[in-house]
């Protein structure tokens, strides 16, 4: 890989294409890899779990509360495990071209969409999950007084919107740190490019 980036560099120079050093791009784009890849093994490793267990939980064959709660759940969970498939990168040591225009705006569009992730789909997300774990609750809070149930469910909606809300500004402050600029300096290089 290291014989890839100086030949590209020099080809770069040869171009006259200033374009900023490819080694920390490239560890840049791996770094950024690696944390996504773990968060997607982590989901498809909790996603049917936390499914199973939902089911084993809930009586989800005597209450349709119960069965639409879990499908709520668990299709938000894989509606959100679909998206950061579609934001991977895949292998970059075997695709690492940055003078190839539609290398660098794939890698554009799949930092873009982990970006999407965070501002669009997690909010998708918060919504079914909030809507599941309500509607699972229905039937166990059957036996309680109206004001009970009502102060449970509002409760738990208010504590997971605050908590997902902080969790969500949190990733997107990180990625503004991280994935914004790195999404500039390869628009950069993208201009660059079809300027030459």
């Amino acid at each position: 890989m290291d014989r890839k980036l100086k030949e590209m560099q020099a080809m770069w120079q040869a171009q006259n294409v200033e374009v900023p050093d490819a080694t920390i791009l490239v560890k840049q784009l791996q770094k950024i890899d690696r944390r996504a890849k773990v968060e997607r093994y982590i989901m498809l490793f909790t996603a049917p779990l936390t499914t199973l267990f939902l089911l084993w939980l809930l009586p989800v064959l005597e209450s349709m509360y119960s069965l639409v709660a879990v499908v709520l759940i668990g299709s938000g969970m894989y509606m959100v495990l679909q998206q950061a498939d579609k934001a991977k990168p895949g292998n970059l040591a075997k695709k690492l071209d940055f003078s190839n225009r539609s290398f660098i705006e794939s890698q554009i569009g799949k930092l873009r969409q982990l970006i999407l992730i965070a501002s669009k789909y997690m909010w998708f997300y918060t919504g079914m999950l909030i809507a599941g774990i309500n509607l699972g609750y229905i039937d166990a809070l059957a036996d309680y007084s109206m004001e009970t149930r009502v102060t449970v469910h509002v409760s738990l909606s208010v504590t997971i919107l605050f908590f997902m809300y902080f969790s969500i500004k949190k990733r997107l402050q990180k990625y503004g740190r991280e994935i914004v600029p790195l999404i500039d300096r390869l628009e950069s290089v993208r201009a660059q490019l079809a300027n030459v």
